[in-house]
């Protein structure tokens, strides 16, 4: 029998410990990729949040760092959103994941009946590092977002969008451009898009990413 795939780990959220699938490890089980499922993921939180159900049951939002150094968004999913992930699937792969998810967490809350090796506190340290981490890049975030709704009171007027703003809205994709690059590059020809002015510079990036496809 293939070994299970899935590996749960625990979270701290709001002073508790949660056991959690990182969305990477998801993805590669449900055959996606990795930004189809954060996209199919916000679109659950939106649903939830419309119906004033926690989402934070169901996905946690978190990041990690890719091989390039860069932090990148990704979800921690509770067996909930797991649950939830599997109803909207068919076939073998929903009986397979649904089966290494469940084999996954009961496997879990089998080990939390026993004390913990060493390895595994270290691992629960390194959890908690990634937390504080998490919390303070949610500050900026916020601080970034107000200076952002601040320059949209300004009615009718295009505010040209710094290196930030352009990496939080990738980020928001599930996608990656060099933001800096970017913003060098539309600011050095003026904001154009062709010979016109830049009407909506969220579309110049994703019209960015496209071409970076092909």
């Amino acid at each position: 029998m293939e070994e299970n795939s899935l590996r749960v780990i625990t979270h701290l959220e709001e002073g508790k410990t949660v056991e959690v699938l990182d969305s990477r490890n998801v993805a590669e089980a449900v055959g996606k990729t990795h930004a189809k499922l954060m996209r199919d993921i916000r679109t659950y939180e939106e649903y939830l949040n419309e119906a004033k159900i926690g989402s934070v049951e169901f996905f946690i939002e978190s990041e990690y760092t890719d091989n390039k150094g860069e932090t990148r968004p990704c979800y921690l999913i509770t067996k909930k959103g797991c649950e939830m992930i599997a109803n909207k699937m068919t076939g073998k792969k929903g009986v397979v994941f649904t089966a290494q998810y469940v084999n996954a967490f009961h496997d879990m809350e089998d080990m939390l009946q026993h004390d913990y090796p060493l390895d595994e506190i270290m691992e629960r340290l390194d959890i908690l590092k990634d937390n504080v981490k998490r919390l303070i890049d949610v500050y900026n975030t916020q601080n970034t977002r107000i200076e952002i709704l601040e320059r949209k009171a300004l009615p009718n007027k295009f505010v040209p969008p710094t290196a930030d703003e352009v990496e939080n809205y990738c980020n928001y994709l599930g996608e990656y451009i060099d933001a800096e690059r970017f913003v060098d590059y539309y600011q050095s020809i003026g904001w154009l898009v062709g010979n016109k002015p830049m009407k909506d510079w969220k579309a110049t990036v994703r019209n960015w990413i496209r071409s970076q496809r092909y």
